[in-house]
């Protein structure tokens, strides 16, 4: 079964391939507060994500919806936890030769 005008199959629909894969780990402060970690694990299907530090503590799946190679912009769904059913982008930033 064909959906709309893409012309795509609707299982070809979740079949995303993002450039980037594993874990990446970002550290920030937060003034007042203190620091707080945030890793991304990417996989072409889910990204988890892991938040720990004195302000904020949260960890939750986010099932990966489209990515646009353009803007770098990965559309996301929440799977589970405070995050369920709430959508997000993610931008990815280049950083030197690679992304």
């Amino acid at each position: 079964m064909k959906t709309g005008t893409t012309g795509k199959l609707k299982s070809d629909l979740n079949k995303v391939s993002l450039p980037v894969n594993g874990k990446y780990r970002r550290e920030f402060d937060i003034p007042g507060t203190g620091k707080q970690t945030l890793v991304f694990s990417f996989t072409d299907s889910v990204i988890k994500v892991d938040m720990t530090g004195k302000a904020l503590t949260r960890n939750y799946d986010l099932s990966v919806l489209s990515y646009d190679g353009k803007t770098n912009k990965i559309l996301t769904q929440g799977m589970n936890g405070e995050k369920k059913d709430v959508f997000a982008a993610i931008f990815l930033k280049r950083s030197g030769k690679n992304l």
